[in-house]
C-alpha cells in the first residue's frame, strides 16, 4: 500500500499563493515519489459556474482533490484565506500571527520547556516526512552561496496598495497630465492572466470596494485615485473615500482584457489604452516594475 500524505488548505489551484503554491509542489515531489496524495480545500477562486453546494471530488495532476463549499466570512477563512479575498483583513494579521508564535516558543524555551534539536533532520523530522531517498540531494545552490544577493533585487513600493497595481497607479498619473478627466470616455487595461482573479474579478467588486483594505487590491480603484488625486498613499485608502462618486464614476469605466504576452510574475507591468470622448485611443502607457 502506498504510504499517503493528507494536504489541507482552504485554497488551492487555481488560487495562485504562497501557501496553494507551496502545496502543490509539494503535491507533485510527493506524487512522483510514490506517494499517494490527497488535496482537501474550499472552492476559493474556482469558477461561480464549477462551484457546487456539496463536497465534490476529482483526480487532478496525480492527486485526488475534495472541494468544499466555502461560507463568507468563516472562522476558516480568517486561519488562512489569500491575500484580500472578499475585503478581508487577514493578510494583515499573518505576520503577527507567525511573530506571536515565534515570541511564545521563544518564551516557553526560556522557561525550560524542551524540544527536539533534530526538527529538521531526525528520524521523525521534517525532512524525513516530506522527502524521498530516492530524490537525489542537490546543493548546487550553495556554490554561489554569499555571492548572489536576493535583496539586491528587491523594489520599494511607492504607494500603500498591492504590488502589481502599482505600475497602474503610474499608468493613470501620466494619463492625467495628457487628458483632462472629462474628456476620457473609456480606460481598458491590458493585464496579465495570474492577477484576474486578485485584482479584477469579481468585476463589479473591484469598482466598487467594499472595504479600504480591498481597495488596495482593486486595480481599477488605484487607477481611479491616480488619475483623481494624483497619488496612493494612505488616505486614499479610507470609509470615506470609498463612497466618493466621482471615483464609482471613474471605475464604472475601466475594463480589461488578457494578455498573453504580460511577463507576469518574472515582471509587474503596467498597459492600459485611454478612450477620449472622440473616440480616439490615447498612446498604451507602459510602466515595468
Amino acid at each position: 500500500m502506498k504510504p499517503t500524505l493528507l494536504l489541507l488548505n482552504n485554497a488551492y489551484c487555481p488560487s495562485v499563493g504562497g501557501v496553494e503554491n507551496s502545496i502543490r509542489h509539494i503535491a507533485g515531489e510527493a506524487c512522483g515519489s510514490g506517494w499517494r496524495v490527497v488535496v482537501v480545500a474550499s472552492d476559493l477562486g474556482v469558477a461561480s459556474t464549477q462551484r457546487s453546494n456539496k463536497v465534490s471530488q476529482c483526480e487532478v495532476d496525480g492527486l485526488t482533490l475534495y472541494r468544499y463549499p466555502l461560507q463568507p466570512y468563516s472562522g476558516l477563512g480568517v486561519l488562512n484565506v489569500p491575500l484580500s479575498a472578499e475585503g478581508t483583513w487577514t493578510k494583515r494579521m499573518h505576520p503577527g500571527w507567525a511573530a506571536s508564535a515565534g515570541i511564545k516558543s521563544a518564551v516557553m524555551a526560556k522557561a525550560g520547556f524542551q524540544g527536539p534539536r533534530t526538527v529538521f533532520e531526525g528520524t521523525h523530522g521534517l525532512f524525513k516526512g516530506f522527502s524521498s531517498d530516492t530524490i537525489t540531494p542537490d546543493f548546487s545552490h550553495l556554490e554561489s552561496f554569499g555571492g548572489t544577493w536576493i535583496s539586491a533585487g528587491l523594489a520599494f513600493k511607492p504607494y500603500t496598495c498591492g504590488t502589481m497595481t502599482q505600475p497602474f497607479v503610474d499608468c493613470a498619473l501620466q494619463a492625467a497630465k495628457k487628458l483632462r478627466l472629462e474628456e476620457i470616455e473609456g480606460i481598458h487595461a491590458h493585464v496579465g492572466e495570474g492577477t484576474v482573479h486578485r485584482l479584477w474579478e469579481p468585476l463589479e467588486e473591484k469598482r466598487n470596494p467594499s472595504t479600504p483594505y480591498g481597495a488596495k487590491f482593486s486595480v481599477p480603484y488605484c487607477i481611479a485615485i491616480g488619475l483623481l488625486d494624483g497619488k496612493a498613499g494612505l488616505n486614499e485608502f479610507t470609509e470615506e473615500q470609498l463612497s466618493r462618486n466621482d471615483i464609482q464614476s471613474v471605475t464604472s469605466k475601466i475594463t480589461y482584457s488578457i494578455n498573453p504576452e504580460d511577463p507576469y510574475p518574472k515582471d509587474y507591468v503596467g498597459w492600459i489604452d485611454v478612450i477620449d470622448i472622440h473616440g480616439n485611443t490615447r498612446p498604451s502607457l507602459h510602466f515595468v516594475k
